[in-house]
């Protein structure tokens, strides 16, 4: 995420899927890195699991909405494109 999209504190992170194991991994280090941390969740009990990781938890019908009313981010990264262009 880091190398490959150049993100830096303060920017905004995308996470779709949030609650699964690589959406996990990339809110871990989006907070680590200080990052704005968005992540989409398909029920409460996943969207209760991403805000305990210190994410912002987004239904996946709102997120587009909710990001262009809150964030309105000069560069933001989604992590589903880049992870499943590369298979992990």
């Amino acid at each position: 995420m880091f190398e490959m999209a150049r993100v830096r504190e303060g920017e905004i992170a995308l996470i779709q899927s949030g609650a699964g194991g690589v959406g996990t991994a990339a809110i871990q280090l989006g907070v680590a890195h200080k990052m704005q941390v968005f992540a989409t969740a398909s029920s409460q009990v996943k969207k209760d699991y991403v805000a305990g990781l210190r994410a912002r938890a987004l239904d996946y019908s709102d997120f587009d909405e909710v990001l262009k009313k809150e964030a309105a981010p000069t560069s933001f990264w989604r992590a589903s494109a880049e992870t499943s262009i590369r298979g992990v």
